[in-house]
């Protein structure tokens, strides 16, 4: 179980990955940037879980993904890589119901 302040930051972040799918805006990096943010507070939640008892190394396996996938489509070589903020999307709402 993560802290409800937690599950709300990831509940904004999945707001901002849905919104920006169903809008597909030119400009991107404040949302996405926001998005991340949210992520990493689930990965700061499960690292803290992890450290006291050992319990979520999995979940934050995924989690870990997911930043990484996301900070690839905010940063990608050339163009935004609309294809990973949906995956970095849908690993996000998996996880959120497993937590």
């Amino acid at each position: 179980m993560i802290a409800p302040e937690t599950r709300q930051a990831a509940g904004a972040a999945l707001r901002r990955l849905d919104r920006l799918l169903a809008e597909r805006p030119h400009e991107v990096h404040e949302d996405l940037s926001e998005a991340v943010r949210g992520i990493v507070c689930i990965r700061d939640d499960l690292i803290q879980r992890v450290r006291a008892d050992g319990d979520g190394k999995d979940q934050l396996d995924r989690v870990n993904q997911l930043v990484s996938i996301a900070v690839g489509a905010e940063f990608p070589v050339t163009g935004l890589h609309w294809e990973r903020v949906e995956k970095t999307r849908d690993g996000l709402r998996a996880l959120l119901a497993a937590l």
